[in-house]
């Protein structure tokens, strides 16, 4: 059964000389009182009030606390109290206890004390017999969490500051000092250009690599100049001086060969060979054959693909003889001397001729 207290604001009146609240050391939380507030025997109005329970226990430690009190009638000054374990930490008789009524951290009133025993427990010694205020007991808690929080969060940082480590250990990353990229390296080029550049002032750079969707191409930017741009798209390679493009000439297709003549034309000279030069895209045909007499066409040779001429090619030339003969170099790379008639027949060519090609 829970004791039941009547205690008056108003000292001076003794309405509760017997009361007696007993408890043993080491009770957890099974004391409770139901307590009746009354100013000289009226109810006292509690609405809006903060109750406190306050004592002194025998070794004269203090205790103080809030957290036990449910309010039952405001009104009516009823409320029960649930004792704290601290408060029956010390076997003996307590040398003050009474509750405190407050408002925003004034105290308004306080009743008369009340009678606080506490009995010997079996492990005398063993019981929490320290100062006790629910508000401090609170801030101390609070203080821990933020302790323990903040060891979380270093925890926490500690972690990431491991795995930067280990990723720089692993060469996972590139050092601005310097470092050998050992893997690919990609540049996202979907929403603009990127490059690769020189700095050569706080705002000025020199020339590098811009990466683009079309492309990518060599850049200057101290003089505004492209240097070199590829094409994706066409293929193409082209080569700026300054900032007018131009094509780049190739090696490639270089090279030399010796004509295979057609059964309607002769050798004339084996030491010296019909053939045919390139060099980029120049080409230079030495025409040193002979016409057939009772020849079935004018067909001489036919020239490599890449000795080919991109128009025809005209030439009149004087047979050794002064007749004046038509070459005609095909785009297809056939070589004809004459229109077909037969007044090139026995006529001996003797020409060099230079023409251009792709």
């Amino acid at each position: 059964m829970k004791t039941r207290l009547i205690l008056d604001i108003n000292k001076t009146q003794y309405a509760q000389l017997n009361a007696v609240v007993t408890g043993r050391q080491g009770d957890k939380e099974t004391v409770t009182v139901n307590v009746f507030i009354v100013d000289s025997g009226v109810p006292y109005n509690l609405t809006g009030q903060d109750i406190y329970y306050e004592g002194l226990k025998p070794n004269n430690a203090y205790v103080r606390d809030k957290t036990g009190v449910k309010m039952i009638n405001a009104i009516q000054g009823n409320f029960e109290y649930t004792f704290r374990p601290e408060t029956f930490g010390v076997a003996g008789v307590g040398r003050r206890s009474y509750f405190s009524i407050e408002q925003g951290g004034t105290v308004r009133a306080s009743t008369q004390d009340f009678g606080i025993v506490t009995l010997a427990d079996a492990m005398t010694g063993h019981t929490m017999s320290g100062p006790y205020i629910s508000e401090l007991e609170q801030l101390i808690q609070e203080a821990q969490w933020l302790v323990n929080d903040i060891n979380s969060r270093w925890t926490s940082i500690n972690t990431q500051l491991t795995q930067l480590e280990n990723k720089l250990n692993k060469m996972d990353v590139v050092k601005r000092s310097g470092d050998t990229l050992t893997g690919h390296l990609s540049m996202d080029v979907s929403s603009g250009d990127k490059v690769f550049r020189a700095q050569t002032g706080v705002s000025t750079y020199g020339a590098g690599i811009s990466f683009k969707k079309s492309g990518i191409n060599l850049f200057d930017w101290g003089s505004n100049s492209n240097i070199l741009q590829w094409d994706s798209a066409n293929k193409t390679l082209d080569v700026a001086n300054g900032v007018v493009n131009t094509n780049i000439v190739t090696k490639i297709k270089d090279g030399r060969a010796n004509l295979t003549l057609t059964a309607d034309a002769l050798v004339i000279d084996a030491n010296i060979p019909p053939l045919v030069n390139r060099r980029g895209n120049t080409v230079t045909f030495r025409c040193y054959m002979q016409r057939k007499v009772g020849s079935a066409g004018n067909l001489m040779t036919t020239l490599p693909v890449d000795m080919r001429p991109v128009d025809t090619v005209f030439v009149n030339v004087l047979g050794h003889d002064g007749t004046v003969c038509r070459v005609t170099i095909g785009t297809d790379g056939n070589v004809f001397i004459g229109s077909g008639g037969k007044e090139t027949e026995g006529k001996q060519i003797a020409e060099t001729i230079t023409y251009v090609v792709d």
